[in-house]
């Protein structure tokens, strides 16, 4: 750039906001740096691995919740049909006995497909996570996934004011024991080992996968040195290369930066000022503008004189 006298390279690793052509890649590398502040325990912790970690934690334990609610449901399903009569109502809604079709129905029509969604967001929503690599985007994204787990609820809003009336005044169905090994009270604490499993398996094969990789890109794009530019000299096919400053230097001084303030018309003082640069170099607008138009006068003299 021969505005800050330095290469691409130096100002996607510094931040510098007017690199405007790899505005890409500066956001990349910003969002990695935030999300890794750096590689001890409390930096990890405090930072974007940490906030992972919990939003991860915590996603499985909703998750895992609802697939409970669901083995639950099930258990009083298959204890509601064991008599193998008829379906029995006690008015208003209280249910104490399904029929065996109905219940191999629900099960097939309900508990199936309720039980391999939660499989299928228990798995796709910690490569959710995972995969974000920006601190505000995981908060977002953690949001959008309790949406998600709370769809049914805002579904059920549009369900026929009778129906929704009958659902929520029904009485709950008796759980019971139909196997002493699979009562409610043996199966929660299983789910504990389910969620930690979860946790050590995710970040074992994935999580630190993806640190790897994003202070591999933080080595590739801002590693080594960045001070410098290349081109490759078409004819002969040879690598020439400059050296350029280690940080954006603008020359307020220079002759191009002066004549483009003053075209604008802008207050070059006041201005300065604001900006809290050395003023010192800002001359009146009329010597500026004398100067200007003796160079002017010069390249036009000159040019008719050639001509």
């Amino acid at each position: 750039d021969k505005i800050s006298n330095t290469s691409l390279s130096t100002r996607v690793c510094q931040e510098f906001n007017a690199a405007v052509v790899s505005y890409g890649q500066r956001e990349t590398y910003s969002n990695f740096s935030a999300y890794l502040e750096g590689w001890d325990f409390w930096s990890l912790m405090m930072g974007g691995p940490g906030l992972c970690l919990l939003a991860l934690l915590c996603w499985f334990f909703l998750v895992a919740g609802d697939f409970l609610q669901n083995i639950e449901f099930g258990m009083a399903l298959l204890h509601s049909g064991l008599h193998g009569g008829p379906t029995v109502v006690i008015s208003p809604y209280e249910i104490r006995a399904l029929a065996r079709w109905r219940v191999a129905v629900l099960l097939l029509l309900v508990l199936l497909p309720r039980a391999i969604v939660s499989l299928v967001l228990f798995y796709a929503g910690a490569k959710f996570l995972i995969y974000t690599p920006s601190l505000d985007d995981l908060i977002l994204n953690a949001m959008a996934l309790g949406f998600v787990m709370d769809l049914d609820e805002m579904l059920f809003a549009f369900v026929p004011p009778r129906v929704r009336s009958a659902v929520q005044s029904s009485e709950p169905l008796r759980l019971g024991r139909f196997c002493r090994r699979l009562s409610p009270s043996y199966v929660r604490p299983w789910f504990l080992l389910v969620v930690g499993g979860a946790m050590f398996l995710s970040v074992h094969f994935l999580f630190l996968d993806v640190l790897n990789r994003m202070q591999l890109a933080q080595d590739t794009m801002c590693g080594g040195n960045t001070a410098f530019v290349y081109t490759m000299d078409p004819s002969t096919g040879v690598v020439l290369r400059g050296v350029t400053a280690l940080s954006p230097e603008l020359n307020v001084s220079a002759y191009s930066f002066r004549a483009v303030l003053q075209e604008s018309g802008l207050q070059v003082r006041e201005l300065a000022d604001e900006l809290s640069w050395d003023n010192s170099w800002v001359p009146d607008a009329e010597s500026m503008s004398v100067s200007m138009s003796r160079e002017w006068i010069e390249v036009w003299g000159g040019a008719r004189d050639g001509g």
